[in-house]
């Protein structure tokens, strides 16, 4: 009977791929609504065709996550139709179930023609991406990308993601490559750093303990009582494992050999500095029980001089200045903010993961043939080109958006609820075509509600984060072996490292049973054998220690 059921499953997960949306055929006329290439703005006639009359058309499957009801059929789908001579035949992924879809898919010959999937970015999906290569259940990209120069400038930071010399993958970048960045920023009350008399401030650990501190004891709101700390939020964690050049994300060289940086002999040190913080009482009490909102909240009512947290101008504009204009609009909102450069440490500057401009990406089936595969790099390539972009942020000129100076000011319909435009793609649903290629933070920058202050300060995180992008090689990280695939110690650390900061105990003597217990029960040792040997093979030298 179970065996029976597993069958039925299997079919109406297969026949979902089949079931597609309806699609739009191209137009007739010759109408081309979004020309720049010919001088014309979004929404003006051409006499001419982008496309020969004689050249083929497709009907692309395209698997993305949650499309909406009219997606392909919609006014943005009509402008792509016509661009490419092309059908847009949605099939709809969803966040519950697209990596089981997409399984059964492979299995039996029915995946979409491009899909979003993880690949190499989640450990769980990186042996299944390189079984699926290895199967030749993918189409391989071409090895040329002169006819894709917006792909091009993607794919340039990636040839580390090559298998067998081709690459299979195409990253969905968070920002332009010129803009990368980890996000990880320190939000610092800068009126309550001159009231404590800080005017310069060094950058590194020992000048954040004295600034902490003083947020602590020196009576930064000036109201003459005891009731502020230091900082809030887990991201501090973050800042002070980079200031000791480690990064939990990562694999570093350390006595002769590759190993997870989980269990770099730094760590210690680094969890040293924040019991000291904790202890003292500079940083958040509640730091391991307290409910990200719950944090941002004593930041924003003068209770901590700092947050670490997200980088980004609309994570910042919408849990910190939004709230605190909202709340306490006597502080004067962007006026008492500033950002903090990460520290450096006893090794020297911080480091900081160098690939994290990505998470997830865009397969190709390997049933695509050349023509078909050459149309959907051109569609791909449009959709990252500043063309493509604006397409996708804001629509069409003049009928959803207008341009004032660097702005872009929706023409949509205000939602009753928020006061604010509706989004395009719950209007246009086939806008949401855009995510399949970049998730686009920094294309927020333009949209007519992002106060110019919070993309400024976005650009200093950028700026002040990128000269420590690491130089951990890629090709450790993102090596697939079965022990290292299934070595998963974030869960264990964590433990251990709350012990380490809140309890008095010897944070050597736990840190190295964490360790020995990472090596041998949970497959540690394995993995480092894996890693170290296909390291061999792959010729990747050690850095300097």
């Amino acid at each position: 009977m179970k065996k029976w059921i597993n069958l039925v499953i299997c079919f109406l997960l297969v026949s979902s791929f089949m079931l597609v949306g309806k699609g739009c055929s191209p137009r007739k006329d010759n109408t081309n609504l979004n020309d720049k290439e010919n001088g014309k703005s979004s929404g003006e006639n051409n006499d001419e065709t982008l496309r020969e009359d004689d050249s083929e058309h497709y009907e692309i499957k395209i698997g993305l996550w949650d499309w909406r009801e009219e997606a392909g059929e919609d006014a943005i789908a009509e402008i792509l139709h016509e661009k490419f001579n092309i059908t847009i035949v949605p099939v709809n992924l969803s966040w519950g179930d697209y990596i089981e879809k997409l399984n059964v898919g492979a299995a039996t010959g029915e995946l979409p023609d491009m899909f979003a999937h993880p690949g190499y970015s989640q450990t769980d999906t990186r042996a299944t991406f390189h079984k699926w290569v290895k199967e030749g259940v993918l189409r391989a990209l071409p090895e040329d990308y002169e006819k894709y120069p917006s792909l091009a400038y993607i794919m340039k930071d990636y040839d580390f993601f090559q298998l067998d010399g081709k690459h299979y993958f195409i990253p969905r970048t968070a920002w332009r490559p010129e803009n990368r960045m980890k996000s990880t920023a320190m939000w610092v009350r800068k009126d309550w750093m001159e009231n404590v008399g800080v005017t310069e401030y060094p950058g590194d650990l020992e000048s954040l303990y004295d600034l902490l501190k003083a947020f602590t004891y020196n009576d930064p709101d000036l109201n003459g009582q005891d009731d502020t700390f230091g900082i809030t939020s887990w991201g501090i964690e973050i800042m002070v494992y980079s200031a000791f050049q480690r990064d939990l994300e990562e694999w570093v060289y350390e006595d002769g050999q590759w190993i997870p940086a989980h269990i770099s002999k730094r760590i210690p040190e680094a969890l040293e500095y924040l019991r000291k913080l904790y202890k003292e009482k500079i940083l958040d009490q509640d730091i391991f029980t307290a409910s990200g909102e719950a944090m941002v909240d004593k930041f924003i009512s003068s209770k901590a001089g700092a947050i670490a947290m997200q980088g980004e101008a609309y994570h910042f504009k919408e849990q910190i200045v939004d709230k605190m204009q909202s709340m306490y609009p006597e502080l004067g909102g962007m006026k008492v903010i500033d950002v903090l450069p990460l520290p450096a440490g006893p090794y020297g500057d911080p480091v900081i993961g160098n690939n994290y401009n990505h998470w997830s990406g865009t397969l190709f089936g390997a049933q695509v043939d050349d023509g078909k595969m050459d149309r959907m790099l051109e569609l791909f390539d449009y959709l990252l080109s500043e063309e493509g972009l604006e397409l996708g942020r804001f629509g069409i000129e003049g009928e959803h958006f207008k341009k004032e100076g660097e702005k872009y000011v929706s023409l949509l319909p205000i939602d009753d609820t928020t006061g604010l435009p509706q989004q395009l793609s719950l209007l246009y649903p086939t806008a949401a075509i855009k995510t399949l290629a970049t998730w686009d933070v920094d294309g927020r920058w333009y949209e007519s509600s992002m106060p110019r202050e919070c993309v400024d300060l976005e650009k200093k995180v950028i700026r002040q984060n990128q000269p420590y992008l690491s130089q951990f090689d890629p090709r450790i990280k993102y090596m697939s072996t079965p022990a290292k695939n299934a070595l998963f110690l974030d869960e264990l650390f964590n433990e251990m490292r709350a012990k380490a900061i809140m309890e008095d105990v010897d944070i050597h003597e736990i840190f190295y049973a964490f360790v020995e217990k990472a090596l041998e029960e949970k497959g540690g040792n394995q993995a480092l054998a894996e890693v170290n040997e296909k390291a061999k093979e792959l010729g990747i030298k050690p850095p300097k220690e």
